[in-house]
């Protein structure tokens, strides 16, 4: 369990100074006044070194460590440590009942619920854009017009869902998870550049169940729209020709991931916002099915059994 003090910051001035600023569109965002309120309600429940890493990545970034590289490096280890201990936050207000780590393997995934209807796992992840040639690359900043690599993102999720998964196996296998334990992938795509730019329904989403971009009929003769759909995607390109294959969910390939919940919020969002801040995607060929229903305060999608890939359905919940 990680230690509880009377504050997360090892130097609250210097938080302040580097994490805080005003924003003409939701004026002064207190980053550090979140993180301080809810450290103590969270800490039962964070790693034990939790505090040791985020003032870790924060100390770098107010250092302005040379080179691009180092300084993205400690962004994307703030904003991951952010998105779990937001996740936490979140699902304790969801009225969860989460485990404290002294009560648990600590090995395990970062959160154990022990739900009515049986107790099931959640491990948060944030990926970032990767390297090599099929790496999202950052064009903020670089002039003219740009495509939004979609592909690239959605290798991205891809990856790191795949990835994932064979940590659950690993779980399972050394008796840390067990077999019938459902398991929830948490992702965040804040590390990926660009991944903001997106449509409804969101990309997660469609890669997960195969889809493509969205079309419309056109009728030749009368210049009449007919019906809109998603077009179907089975894989996406890397740049050495090798295609990889979409669809995970809907094809029953990562069976292990009972659910996916998917959110773009990062440290500098307005982290009070109206809505639900969570996506929720079940996986309806799940080895170990989790209940139905069982996340509040979030936007369930889903896709009709059987149907084509313009079925996708959404329920605010």
């Amino acid at each position: 369990m990680a230690k509880k003090g009377p504050g997360l910051f090892s130097d609250l001035a210097l938080a302040e100074r580097t994490l805080n600023y005003k924003s003409e569109r939701f004026g002064d965002v207190n980053v550090v006044a979140w993180f301080e309120s809810h450290w103590n309600r969270y800490a039962p429940f964070a790693d034990r070194d939790f505090a040791h890493r985020l003032n870790d990545a924060f100390i770098r970034l107010a250092a302005g460590e040379p080179g691009e590289l180092r300084r993205t490096s400690a962004l994307h280890c703030f904003q991951r440590l952010f998105w779990e201990m937001y996740l936490g936050v979140g699902l304790l207000d969801r009225h969860l009942p989460l485990v404290p780590r002294v009560n648990r393997d600590e090995s395990g995934p970062d959160f154990l619920v022990d739900a009515a209807s049986g107790a099931f796992w959640i491990e948060a992840i944030a990926p970032d854009g990767g390297i090599g040639p099929d790496r999202v690359v950052d064009m903020t900043g670089v002039g003219g017009c740009h495509d939004v690599p979609n592909d690239q993102i959605s290798l991205r999720l891809l990856h790191a869902l795949r990835e994932k998964s064979k940590q659950i196996d690993r779980w399972m296998a050394s008796g840390v998870v067990g077999n019938n334990d459902p398991v929830v992938v948490a992702i965040n795509d804040t590390n990926i550049p660009h991944a903001h730019t997106d449509f409804t329904p969101p990309r997660i989403v469609r890669v997960l169940f195969g889809c493509g971009m969205p079309a419309i009929d056109i009728d030749r003769q009368t210049g009449k729209f007919g019906r809109e759909y998603l077009t179907q995607q089975d894989s996406i390109s890397k740049q050495s020709g090798t295609g990889v294959d979409t669809g995970a969910f809907a094809r029953g390939e990562l069976r292990r991931v009972s659910s996916v919940i998917f959110s773009s919020i990062n440290p500098w969002s307005k982290l009070n916002g109206d809505g639900p801040d969570f996506l929720h995607i079940a996986n309806p060929n799940a080895l170990a099915p989790i209940a139905p229903g069982w996340l509040h305060k979030c936007i369930d999608y889903s896709m009709e059994s059987g149907a084509e890939t313009d079925r996708i359905r959404w329920t605010e919940r």
